[in-house]
């Protein structure tokens, strides 16, 4: 072993090829929704700003639910498709410390919802927040797809800085008067 190299306590796993193919399958979905997140989200803007809370917290909810749906047939066809399974024990031990705390906030989060008296509200959040437990259990979830399934090419950075630096921008130009995009 290699000086800085730490000693991994997971089994090393042989993948079937259809195995590879989920795994890539779900490492595009992840990528394509990092993509559209962070390039189409910001300029995603429909009735004004008045509105706008609310487009985008929908425009988030679906495209994050859609997301969700796709990412658990993954899970689900790569949990088929496995040729050996590890056993239980073997999974709490693969887990990180951040896995075991997003764990301790579902567990939370799941009490919070079961013990309360406004239900309704509770499960999509107050209106114009929408930080109930269907938001929090898509971070929670997407954590886990995120950290799972996505791949880092440092050549995701630009789009997103480049979107960013656009939306500086039309900030800058609608404080002056000035819309360049109609709204």
């Amino acid at each position: 072993m290699k000086i800085g190299e730490k000693k991994s306590n997971r089994k090393i796993n042989k993948r079937s090829e259809s195995e590879e193919i989920a795994v890539l399958v779900g490492n595009s979905i992840m990528t394509a929704y990092f993509l559209v997140m962070m390039v189409l989200f910001p300029f995603y803007i429909k009735g004004g700003y008045q509105e706008i809370g609310n487009v985008k917290y929908y425009f988030f909810r679906n495209t994050s639910l859609a997301v969700a749906g796709m990412m658990l047939i993954i899970i689900g066809s790569r949990f088929f498709l496995q040729k050996e399974r590890s056993s239980l024990i073997a999974y709490y031990k693969s887990l990180s410390v951040t896995d075991w705390f997003m764990y301790g906030f579902f567990i939370s989060l799941l009490l919070s919802y079961l013990l309360t008296d406004f239900r309704k509200e509770a499960f999509w959040g107050a209106h114009g927040w929408y930080m109930g437990f269907v938001s929090q259990l898509l971070f929670i979830l997407l954590y886990f797809f995120f950290s799972r399934y996505f791949k880092w090419n440092d050549k995701l950075l630009y789009l997103p800085l480049l979107a960013s630096g656009c939306v500086f921008v039309l900030g800058i130009l609608n404080r002056y008067s000035i819309y360049p995009l109609t709204i």
